[in-house]
């Protein structure tokens, strides 16, 4: 069994950005794997969040105890000097606590930047069609995407999304650039209009799953996010490995 000294420092080099895709690789193995090393993983939030309950309800105590040190001259110092014990070590043990308990994503867009790149293969096509090739806006848009200049994609992408040849395409430049600009709820939206262009079988086959638990993971909608973890798991959808490294963020 793993100290837990030892689960400390490898979130807080997670947290960092200092550990190596080898090391955070090993880590999330470890995670899925081992039941004791995941408890010890578990145990750490639930003592971070018993703990701010408990500060919570130290305060209140304090308050009371100021309250009664007003009226008594006599043990004034006395509780004084308590009350002050009391908060170096609350607040002593909620740095302790909090300081490595946010191992979690806080940009979902920029760690998983490579599941957001828009290709041939994304758009369910072995290659461009003619057409494609010769739509000087779809070019636009596509390469200010991949410079990630996503308002730029949008300005040009909006008037045409109601062009029925390039209708699914657009809408799907017009999702993932309001996501990367953490516009979550219009990303949502053009999901579901993009959804609405492909067949039952290509919908199967997109990341249309794994893009609209970005954005609910962005919107702080983890019970949403949740749910469409287990249905990617359980469908055996694309991007497991991602959904697996996410899900202690979705406890």
């Amino acid at each position: 069994m793993e100290s837990i000294e030892y689960i400390y420092e490898q979130l807080e080099k997670m947290e960092a950005g200092k550990m190596s895709a080898e090391e955070r690789k090993n880590f999330m193995e470890k995670y899925h794997t081992d039941e004791n090393f995941r408890k010890q993983v578990h145990f750490r939030f639930t003592a971070q969040k018993v703990l701010l309950e408990q500060a919570a309800e130290k305060r209140k105590e304090m308050n009371e105890w100021y309250e009664e040190a007003e009226k008594s001259s006599r043990f004034r110092k006395k509780i004084a000097y308590g009350i002050a014990a009391s908060l170096i070590l609350m607040v002593g043990s909620w740095f302790f606590f909090t300081a490595n308990s946010t191992n979690c994503v806080e940009n979902i867009t920029q760690e998983y930047a490579a599941t957001l790149q828009i290709d041939a293969t994304t758009m369910g096509m072995k290659k461009p069609s003619v057409g494609e090739v010769e739509n000087s806006d779809l070019k636009q848009i596509a390469e200010f995407y991949k410079q990630g200049k996503y308002a730029e994609a949008i300005q040009i992408a909006t008037p045409l999304q109601n062009n029925a040849e390039v209708k699914s395409k657009i809408l799907l430049y017009l999702a993932l650039s309001e996501l990367n600009l953490k516009h979550s709820d219009k990303a949502l939206t053009f999901l579901d209009e993009y959804k609405n262009t492909l067949s039952e079988s290509a919908q199967k086959d997109s990341e249309i799953k794994w893009w609209q638990l970005m954005a609910y993971y962005q919107k702080g909608e983890k019970a949403k996010a949740r749910e469409l973890a287990n249905e990617i798991l359980q469908q055996n959808l694309k991007h497991q490995k991602e959904v697996k490294e996410l899900q202690p963020c979705l406890d």
